[in-house]
């Protein structure tokens, strides 16, 4: 995608902005209305959107819709954009955005000023233009980066100057299709600890939880040769009938096991692994007595006499971390672009597990 076609839309939008066609308080369409109108894809227009609200022409009020304001107007506001990765299949609604959205707004709010938050998409087809374009002409005051699955391109985006803090909020504990990054390294070191400790079925619960192809590399020796280049730090060849798969979400393919059957098969496991205590209270499963959570910080518990109930990334507290850091980056433009993860924890406590 050239970068001339949300430049020739931020044009006619301003355009009509300044010669009076779109009045101050005009609500504009959605942005795939005006990406169906206009022929673009949803991503141009909002480039577009993210100009224009930058200079002052458009305000964008969370989700309650995008208004024409004064034109050329000031606005004291401190923009913060987000890089998020373009999941395939995924949209500006992907779960990734809307599970940390709120979390992340809220420790703006409390920095005390105003903030304009805004969303970029990562997209991992080399045809789509990298998102460092349009970032290097929108020129946020901050920057979020969202479990890039390059973190040379984090580097990258130093370059840029902006506050930037990248951290994980990668849930899927086997990677994104083939963008493995260290949670499957963390993911992978869990259940050879939950084998050592005397486990034989362990059964991995979650909404978003890949299958099939997508968990390949803790089974085939070829996919974890491919991972190799995402910086994973150990092999694991885990033998396939100790690790059984589930997970909730009704939206995956008929393939996908289904919650009645993890009830059904739940007695012949003996761990789980969870993203979320949200997860297991889907699956009925967060009042079970012989088995107990492990938070981020008590990787340290004994896991041999009981069912091991394991969350292995909580993203939203990650995501309250390094809006932190970037808040405090805001008054330190120039320091080091820092990262916030979980992987060095795990690495740290998963072997005190016996």
């Amino acid at each position: 995608m050239a970068v001339s076609a949300y430049y020739k839309l931020y044009e006619s939008l301003r355009a009509r902005i300044v010669d009076g066609e779109l009045q101050p308080g005009t609500k504009l369409d959605g942005l795939r209305t005006i990406a169906s109108e206009n022929g673009v894809s949803v991503i141009t227009v909002s480039t577009a959107v993210d100009l224009l609200s930058r200079e002052g022409y458009l305000d964008k009020i969370d989700r309650k819709g995008i208004y024409v304001t004064e034109p050329g107007s000031k606005k004291e506001v401190q923009d913060v954009a987000i890089l998020v990765p373009l999941i395939v299949g995924g949209s500006d609604n992907d779960w990734g955005i809307q599970s940390v959205l709120p979390a992340i707004q809220n420790q703006l709010t409390k920095s005390h000023k105003r903030f304009s938050l805004h969303t970029f998409l990562e997209s991992m087809e080399p045809a789509r233009y990298l998102p460092a374009e349009r970032l290097a002409a929108y020129n946020p005051d901050g920057l979020l980066v969202m479990a890039a699955y390059d973190y040379n391109y984090i580097a990258a985006l130093a370059a840029l100057r902006i506050p930037s803090v990248a951290y994980d909020v990668n849930a899927y504990p086997f990677g994104i299709d083939s963008a493995f990054i260290d949670n499957v390294w963390a993911a992978a070191e869990l259940t050879r600890c939950l084998i050592e400790a005397g486990h034989s079925k362990i059964a991995y619960v979650g909404g978003p939880l890949p299958v099939g192809d997508r968990c390949s590399a803790f089974f085939d020796p070829a996919a974890l040769e491919r991972a190799e280049g995402y910086r994973i730090s150990m092999k694991l060849h885990l033998p396939k009938e100790a690790v059984h798969l589930f997970h909730s979400d009704k939206r995956r393919s008929s393939e996908d096991m289904r919650l009645d059957e993890l009830k059904e098969t739940f007695p012949e496991c003996t761990a789980i692994v969870s993203e979320s205590p949200l997860d297991l209270k889907e699956a009925g499963l967060e009042d079970l007595d012989q088995a107990f959570f492990i938070s981020k910080n008590q990787f340290n518990k004994k896991l041999k006499d009981k069912k091991a109930v394991v969350a292995v990334c909580d993203f939203k507290q990650l995501a309250v971390a390094a809006t932190d850091l970037l808040i405090d980056r805001l008054k330190d433009p120039f320091s080091p672009v820092k990262r916030v993860v979980l992987e060095p924890e795990i690495k740290s406590n998963l072997t005190t597990i016996k």
